[in-house]
């Protein structure tokens, strides 16, 4: 090879880096818009009362929650509700769905379904069109099966 070929030989090297620096690039622009987008539909998904959190008063929500920390007051919401392990409620519970692991000091009202885990300590009513309670769970209370979707109290 003279040096001519080997020059030429490097521009096409360079090109070829360019072509893959850009293709890749785009791969990168690619993944960082899903990533955020991703992120912010699950940063939006959770409306989050965390851990040494303490929270007294009204919460409405159309979206999901999930309280880790201490609430008290009511919880309205649409959506579906978690109480973490080590959450605590006290007041009153509307909602969609729930989930509790923690301590729940409230009247419940559940249009679909509630599960209540096994480290979860319940005091109060519950009125649900379906329940889940796993062994171990503390329930205290009274439980009404019932075709919640009827009542008035979730806006639709």
């Amino acid at each position: 090879m003279n040096s001519a070929q080997k020059k030429d030989l490097t521009q096409y090297q360079y090109i070829k880096i360019f072509v893959y620096l850009c293709t890749m690039k785009n791969k990168i622009v690619l993944y960082y818009r899903k990533t955020m987008a991703k992120m912010e539909t699950e940063i939006n998904a959770y409306n989050i009362i965390s851990a040494g959190t303490k929270f007294k008063g009204d919460f409405n929500a159309t979206g999901n929650i999930r309280i880790d920390g201490d609430f008290e007051g009511s919880v309205i919401t649409n959506g579906k509700l978690i109480v973490g392990q080590n959450g605590v409620v006290s007041g009153t519970v509307i909602c969609q769905t729930a989930e509790f692991e923690g301590t729940i000091k409230a009247n419940v009202e559940v249009k679909d379904y509630i599960a209540i885990k096994a480290a979860a300590n319940i005091t109060g009513d519950i009125k649900t069109d379906k329940i889940s309670i796993e062994t171990g769970a503390v329930f205290n209370g009274f439980c009404k099966m019932t075709d919640v979707k009827q009542t008035d109290n979730l806006k639709k």
